[in-house]
């Protein structure tokens, strides 16, 4: 079996959650504050020091009731997936 590599495409840096700020060019959302609240469809950055080395992504409210600022995005537990998402796949 063959295997070709094309160095060219191999981006180590590449990600789906940094897509909108490193290759849309978008800019940061205000910081997530804890103990705000969020509505349906609102902006914020987020980072944790576990994941990505502490890299700041968008996140984007998806719960129809708001998101309360305890256990904020970027958190990746059960909480955080009923309520955050990426923003990045969206482009906003």
């Amino acid at each position: 079996m063959w295997t070709v590599r094309i160095r060219a495409f191999v981006d180590p840096t590449r990600k789906v959650e940094s897509f909108d700020r490193k290759y849309l060019g978008k800019t940061l959302s205000p910081q997530w504050v804890n103990g705000s609240t969020y509505a349906y469809g609102d902006l914020v950055s987020n980072s944790d020091a576990r994941v990505y080395e502490s890299e700041v992504f968008n996140f984007r409210c998806i719960n129809p009731s708001g998101c309360t600022g305890l256990g904020g995005p970027g958190i990746y537990d059960a909480a955080w997936r009923a309520s955050w998402e990426w923003a990045s796949p969206f482009g906003e």
